[in-house]
C-alpha cells in the first residue's frame, strides 16, 4: 500500500479519485489495452479492469489510485512496493502464481473465430476452408487463420482490431480471429453508435490453452508475493461482486454481453 502523497518517477499518475477511505492502494496498468485499460479523452485511465478493482475496493473499504506504466517490466516493481497491484490483461499461469500473489479470475481470456449468425456458410471450423478470414496486422493468430482458411491468399490483414471487426460486420470477410474481449468490445461500440444495428456475432473457441478448465482460463490481478492482507481483500471483494451482480453489470457495460457462468462460479 502506498501513501496518497507518494510519487513515482517513471509511471504516469492519472487523476486521483475522490477519497472515500484512508486506505489507498495503487494499481499499475498499461493504458494501451482497450477495453481492459486505456485513456479517455481527458487522459484518465479507464476500462474493465479499473472498474472491477474499484468495485472491489467499495466492498472492502479501500480506494484505488491508478497509474500508467509500460507493459515491459510492469511486474518487478511490485517487489519494491512501488505500487500494490498490476492489472490490464495479466493472464493466470503457474509461473506467475509461483512468483506473485494472484487474484481469482476477473474476466475470461479466450480466443475465438467470430462470424455473423446469418452467414450460414460458416457453421464449424472445417467450414472456414477457402473462406476469407480477417486478422489485425501483426496478430499472433494469423498462423491459425491460415491453417483454417487453407491458404495465405484467403487472409486479409487490417490495421487495427476495430477495423477487422467492422469488416466482419460489413460482410467483407467471412470470419475474424480475435481475443473474445477485444472483438466483443468493438462490436458493442459499433452497436451503440448505430441504433439500427441488427447483426449478431457468433463465436467458436479455438484456443485450447484458454478453455474454461481451470485458472489458466482468464486474467487476474497481480500482487506482491506474501501480501496476504491485500490478496485476501481483493479475493473477498471479487467474490462479493460476482455474487451480487456488480461484475455482471461491469462486464455488460464493456462487452455488451453477460459474463459466462464459468467465470461467475470460479473462486
Amino acid at each position: 500500500m502506498t501513501d496518497s502523497t507518494t510519487a513515482t518517477s517513471t509511471p504516469t499518475a492519472d487523476a486521483p479519485p475522490a477519497r472515500q477511505s484512508d486506505v489507498v492502494y495503487t494499481m499499475a496498468v498499461d493504458s494501451t489495452i482497450p477495453p481492459l485499460a486505456f485513456k479517455d479523452e481527458a487522459g484518465r485511465a479507464i476500462g474493465y479492469d479499473i472498474d472491477i478493482i474499484k468495485a472491489i475496493g467499495e466492498k472492502q473499504g479501500f480506494d484505488v489510485e491508478v497509474i500508467s506504466v509500460g507493459w515491459d517490466g510492469i511486474f518487478e516493481p511490485l517487489n519494491q512496493e512501488t505500487y500494490d497491484i498490476v492489472g490490464s490483461g495479466a493472464g493466470w499461469s503457474e509461473e506467475r502464481a509461483a512468483a506473485y500473489d494472484l487474484s481469482g479470475i476477473i474476466v475470461d481470456a479466450r480466443v475465438s473465430v467470430f462470424h455473423l449468425k446469418d452467414n450460414t456458410g460458416v457453421n464449424s471450423l472445417a467450414s472456414l476452408k477457402g473462406k476469407k478470414i480477417g486478422v489485425p496486422t501483426g496478430s499472433y493468430h494469423k498462423e491459425r487463420a491460415i491453417e483454417l482458411a487453407g491458404s495465405n491468399e484467403n487472409i486479409i490483414d487490417y490495421p487495427t482490431s476495430f477495423m477487422a471487426v467492422r469488416a466482419l460486420i460489413n460482410g467483407e470477410v467471412d470470419a475474424i480471429i480475435e481475443d473474445d474481449n477485444v472483438a466483443l468490445y468493438y462490436a458493442n461500440n459499433i452497436k451503440q453508435d448505430n441504433p439500427n444495428f441488427d447483426k449478431e456475432l457468433v463465436s467458436m473457441n479455438i484456443d485450447e490453452l484458454t478453455k474454461l478448465d481451470g485458472k489458466s482460463s482468464g486474467n487476474v490481478f497481480v500482487m506482491k508475493k506474501g501480501n496476504k492482507e491485500l490478496s485476501d481483500k481483493v479475493n473477498a471483494g471479487l467474490q462479493q461482486i460476482k455474487e451480487d451482480g456488480t461484475l455482471s453489470q461491469i462486464h455488460e457495460k464493456w462487452f455488451g454481453v453477460k459474463p459466462s457462468e464459468e467465470l461467475l462460479k470460479q473462486q
